[in-house]
């Protein structure tokens, strides 16, 4: 009888598991977004799994045609915001081109970096899951007359999460905030803008 290869088998067994956490991760994120029966326990796993950058499970959270638009303001535009499919979040990791996120002229000059710089400086750029401020949620439905992300997401919901520098003495000058949007399609919600706020020391050092 042949010996097996221990290393081989633990190998295995540690794929194999590794694949079978994935799995659980992302079926369970999307049972606590299935139409948002627990928004709380929904906003929260959505959050988590942007912490930890985990692209593959947040890859199955987002709307299939609207895709998910990265802005790097609290304003966005139709024709200059970038949009991701699925598929390329599924495979963001490896990808390390450079992109244009913004012709904006509050960051004076275009704004070049390649996805995970942005992610870094755009997306997670402080601990919003454990902020000491609750997130605010917004019904764009009730407020499309004010808010433009209204007028693209019509029945949206969205939720603000604030970040302030504890050592300001002004409260808003370096608060940073990051708006998730959720769009429904068909029985579920779906992950469809994040959009970021730069407190104004953050804008100045862009500059």
């Amino acid at each position: 009888m042949k010996k097996i290869n221990i290393a081989i088998v633990l190998s295995i067994l540690a794929f194999a598991l590794v694949g079978c956490g994935e799995a659980n991760t992302i079926d369970k994120v999307a049972r606590n977004c299935a139409l948002m029966l627990d928004q709380k326990t929904c906003r929260e796993d959505v959050m988590l799994v942007i912490a930890k950058k985990d692209f593959q499970t947040l890859s199955t959270l987002i709307h299939p045609w609207k895709h998910l638009r990265f802005s790097p303001e609290p304003i966005i535009e139709e024709g200059t915001d970038l949009t991701f499919t699925s598929d390329d979040i599924a495979k963001i990791s490896s990808d390390s081109r450079t992109y244009l996120w913004s012709k904006s002229k509050s960051f004076r000059k275009p704004l070049l970096l390649n996805f995970d710089e942005y992610w870094n400086q755009f997306v997670y750029d402080h601990d919003y899951l454990n902020a000491s401020e609750k997130p605010v949620f917004r019904n764009l439905s009730n407020d499309s007359k004010q808010d433009i992300f209204a007028k693209i997401y019509p029945n949206a919901e969205a939720y603000d999460y604030y970040f302030s520098d504890s050592g300001s003495n002004v409260r808003n000058l370096n608060q940073t905030s990051l708006r998730l949007v959720f769009d429904k399609y068909e029985d579920n919600w779906t992950l469809v803008a994040i959009a970021h706020s730069q407190g104004k020391s953050q804008i100045a050092k862009l500059q």
